[in-house]
């Protein structure tokens, strides 16, 4: 039987509030491993395995290995959790991850659980399906091509296994591969816009440039007016991918209200100037479309102003006296 040589890597993830340990991929063929059992507080017993809807975790040895997989093929999904140990129990749950969601969010939601299993004798070892010699076997959850799962394999007895090696069946079970660190939500923004989420086809990864954070937090305002290089990187080399893009950042509508007051009681002869050459304007109250406004009776007068998908927002008001006034002005 030919077997896919798999390469994972298990990262050490900032979240405190899960302890887990991302990223892992498939890439060429084999038996991947052996991966060392992280310690993880025991954050996970009762917690996401009772979320995938068995008893698993609920006490031994709290060390835990967490491995997202990138589907690449559909179909049943054929792995065999071998631990170093063969007098040793092993627990397993599998999730779905949304797309876009962090692996680490997605396992604390049981509705993405996909299966689960724990050891049915002191194997060492646990199997999806049952092309493999393991006496633990639970059913092959099915995947499709494009879907991401994270695999939470834990060394439930102590001593035990310290590290397990996984291997995933031939064709026509389901295969994975390289991370998809497609960018997706990359702008053109408005420069007075708040902090917005970037996204890519598979999440998790990092990125770097201007005005972003490490978990894509891009601040348009931060970055600047311009044409920024933004780029994200997912996996570890040699199972890692890399995506780039331009996201254009654009400068808010400048406005520089002109109003010049009614020049005797009753004469209604105001006007008001918005100060942007070349936008779309809306006046209230009146619904006028024009960058000045005139024929204006004494009160307050609301323009918003549009350029590029841009907005900002003035208000101006006429008195009486012909005194030169300056608006208010805001964005939105």
């Amino acid at each position: 039987m030919k077997i896919l040589t798999i390469i994972l890597f298990i990262l050490l993830s900032g979240f405190s509030y899960t302890q887990c340990n991302v990223q892992a991929s498939i890439c060429e063929p084999g038996t991947a491993g052996p991966f060392n059992f992280i310690p993880t507080g025991g954050a996970y017993a009762g917690g996401s395995f009772a979320n995938a809807g068995c008893a698993t975790g609920a006490g031994g040895n709290h060390s835990y290995g967490f491995i997202t997989l990138y589907i690449t093929q559909s179909g049943p999904l054929n792995l065999l959790i071998n631990g170093s140990a063969n007098n040793g129990f092993i627990d397993v749950a599998i999730f779905n991850i949304p797309p876009g969601e962090d692996p680490c969010v997605a396992i604390q939601n049981g509705a993405n659980a996909i299966g689960c299993g724990f050891a049915q004798n002191a194997g060492g070892c646990i199997q999806f399906g049952n092309i493999f010699g393991c006496n633990s076997q639970f059913p092959a959850p099915n995947v499709v091509a494009g879907q991401q799962i994270m695999i939470i394999a834990q060394n439930w007895s102590n001593p035990g296994s310290n590290n397990f090696t996984l291997d995933l069946g031939p064709p026509p079970g389901a295969q994975t591969g390289p991370p998809d660190p497609t960018i997706i939500n990359a702008g053109p923004f408005c420069e007075s816009l708040g902090s917005v989420q970037l996204q890519a086809v598979s999440a998790g990864g990092t990125w770097v440039g201007p005005g972003v954070s490490a978990t894509g937090l891009f601040n348009p305002s931060t970055a600047g007016v311009g044409i920024h290089t933004i780029t994200y990187n997912i996996g570890v080399a040699p199972c890692d991918a890399q995506s780039t893009t331009q996201i254009e950042v654009l400068p808010d509508a400048t406005l520089n209200l002109m109003v010049i007051n009614e020049t005797c009681d009753g004469e209604c002869d105001g006007s008001i100037d918005a100060g942007v050459i070349g936008a779309n304007y809306t006046w209230s109250p009146g619904g006028q479309t024009t960058q000045v406004i005139t024929g204006l009776c004494p009160g307050t007068y609301e323009v918003t102003v549009e350029i590029n998908g841009c907005t900002s927002t003035g208000s101006g008001t006429i008195n009486p006296g012909g005194i030169i006034n300056i608006g208010q002005i805001g964005h939105n």
